[in-house]
């Protein structure tokens, strides 16, 4: 699937180097904001554990290089929630935002009729990326919107 240059390709345990690069190599830009410190401290051999899971799909975002991924959390057969991040060097560039709606269309094939994110108070770039596809809140937690 493409959108524009964007493309998302399904990953599984054999990308877990190049993610687990990337993520080694954005680890500040990642946790500044208190999310993604569990994530970027998975080893290879447990990243590979979680691409090869059912509990989610997870695509990577290719501008043509790997540049970050979104995941689909299967919490029931027609409930997903989002979980997306983007190197450093390619964020504030309108890319998360495609790539999220192009998982959003897969969530939908997928048979999805709801769909969120759980996004940090303080990530205001994350926030604006679900309100530039139409997402309201409909729960504030002590820590996150959802």
């Amino acid at each position: 699937m493409r959108s524009h240059q964007i493309t998302l390709k399904q990953l599984g345990p054999g990308d877990a180097p190049a993610v687990h690069e990337l993520a080694q190599a954005n680890r500040d830009h990642l946790t500044q904001l208190g999310d993604y410190k569990d994530y970027v401290a998975l080893s290879e051999a447990q990243l590979a554990d979680q691409l090869g899971s059912d509990a989610e799909t997870t695509f990577g975002i290719f501008v043509p290089g790997l540049i970050g991924t979104v995941s689909l959390i299967h919490h029931t057969e027609t409930a997903f929630g989002l979980g997306y991040w983007i190197e450093s060097a390619s964020a504030g560039k309108g890319i998360t935002t495609s790539a999220v709606g192009l998982a959003i269309k897969q969530a939908e094939d997928l048979g999805a009729k709801e769909l969120w994110a759980g996004i940090s108070r303080n990530n205001a770039a994350s926030i604006r990326v679900v309100e530039k596809l139409g997402f309201k809140l409909a729960r504030e937690q002590e820590t996150h919107l959802s």
